[in-house]
């Protein structure tokens, strides 16, 4: 085997090698893309379950009875997968689908709460590695025909995802992935294509 021969062979396993490096970023980025729609999916669509149980809800925090309330709540938790908690407007628990509201602590400094009664709707996350699973809680506050605010509805489920798109927007993260694997891929390709016309011009 020549020096040149050896040379070549050399250089074949490092762009093996680099292929295969791009080729494991490329299957990073693509889990990292589907767990961010998963992410993006399930908190509209909490979001939306939310919204839903605030009409529910309005009858009894006006007063007005139960109001089918409870049985709405619970069929609607049932059907969406959503655990929904209804606080009066000091962050008390007077319904619950999970739990007996007497059980329960005052909410009113959960950060959903807050962003609720300060921006209209809240938001906010916690993430279990044990389970890959993303807690997420949504809030929207509860508005009597007056205007008054008469309480909060937050509604509460879970989205597997892994870490990465747990914590939240990462899209520098993916791009950097991209630049690397674009990079190895082109320190893959160059060599190999510079050894092919060196190879044709010695021929």
């Amino acid at each position: 085997m020549t020096p040149f021969t050896r040379f070549y062979w050399k250089l074949y396993a490092r762009c093996v090698v680099c292929i295969a490096f791009a080729a494991a970023l490329a299957c990073v980025s693509i889990v990292w893309l589907v767990d961010q729609e998963t992410r993006e999916t399930g908190e509209e669509a909490l979001r939306a379950s939310t919204a839903r149980a605030v009409e529910l809800a309005r009858p009894f925090l006006e007063g007005r009875g139960d109001g089918g309330a409870v049985t709405g709540l619970s069929q609607l938790a049932e059907s969406t997968q959503t655990r929904f908690t209804v606080a009066g407007s000091n962050g008390s628990v007077l319904v619950d689908t999970a739990q007996r509201p007497e059980t329960m602590g005052n909410i009113i400094k959960r950060p959903e709460i807050h962003a609720a009664r300060v921006l209209g709707s809240g938001l906010s996350t916690e993430y279990f590695r044990e389970h890959d699973q993303l807690a997420a809680y949504a809030a929207l506050p509860v508005y009597g025909g007056d205007g008054a605010m008469l309480g909060f509805v937050r509604g509460y489920s879970h989205i597997p995802v892994r870490y990465a798109a747990a914590q939240g927007d990462r899209k520098s993260d993916l791009l950097a992935l991209t630049l690397i694997g674009g990079l190895a891929l082109a320190l893959a390709v160059l060599p190999v294509l510079g050894t092919y016309f060196t190879f044709r011009r010695m021929a």
